[in-house]
């Protein structure tokens, strides 16, 4: 199925900010990834998968991942931008007119993908080339919840981004009393247009272990790009010593 996706999924935008929504049980019943998916049987390359693609990393860990572009039709390459954090290009490279995840991934356990480990660039947005890759680097020091997304703004529409949860979502703070969150707006019948917008007053409590049970639970794990196919390794570095 060839339309922009990371994983083979579409990502599927929230109501309302997730640093507030998030510890909602409807809101993480709808958190997805290529591991939940694949868990309910579902094959993401034969049919459409959308939902909400979150990844989740310990805070403080130090996360490698690895963009591979497969090629196909498009031929493009895809600006990659993350919020909330920095990150260090340590690699980037053609690997041919097509790629493929494995043989990527096959190439960098053997050694044969050039890396640079000192005074690699700090970066917040950065291109994977089309049937090539990019092995970037970051450290998941910011918590909360934070976008990664192709920066072509009609890919990012179609879906072709994902989230970082990083950090317990137990720990991270609550919005003051009476934040207002708009959610998405449904016109009703005789209402006029522009005239009222829907808002609700976020909870200032905690809703106990019970909404925190429905988690990605994915920390180290494997996602891919239809154009861009990803990887995501932790692995020990220097660099920010």
């Amino acid at each position: 199925m060839y339309t922009p996706q990371v994983n083979h999924i579409s990502l599927q935008v929230p109501s309302g900010p997730l640093l507030v929504k998030g510890r909602e049980r409807d809101t993480r019943r709808r958190f997805c990834n290529l591991t939940s998916l694949e868990d309910e049987g579902r094959d993401c390359t034969v049919e459409f998968c959308h939902c909400l693609h979150v990844l989740s990393v310990p805070q403080g860990s130090v996360v490698d991942v690895l963009l591979v572009d497969e090629g196909g039709p498009c031929k493009a390459n895809h600006p990659f931008h993350l919020h909330g954090n920095h990150f260090r290009v340590l690699g980037m490279g053609k690997v041919g007119g097509n790629a493929s995840r494995e043989e990527t991934e096959k190439l960098l356990r053997r050694g044969e993908i050039r890396t640079r480990l000192e005074d690699a660039p700090f970066k917040d947005t950065v291109t994977v080339p089309s049937g090539g890759y990019t092995l970037i680097r970051f450290l998941a020091d910011n918590p909360g919840y934070w976008m990664m997304h192709c920066h072509l703004d009609y890919h990012m529409e179609l879906g072709m981004g994902l989230v970082w949860e990083v950090g317990d979502p137990a720990s991270f703070p609550l919005p003051p009393r009476g934040f207002p969150v708009c959610d998405d707006y449904i016109p009703s019948a005789g209402t006029e247009a522009g005239a009222t917008t829907t808002t609700e007053t976020a909870t200032t409590e905690q809703e106990g272990d019970e909404a925190l049970l429905l988690t990605s639970g994915e920390v180290a794990t494997t996602f891919s790009l239809l154009a861009v196919f990803a990887s995501v390794f932790l692995l020990a570095s220097d660099l920010y010593a």
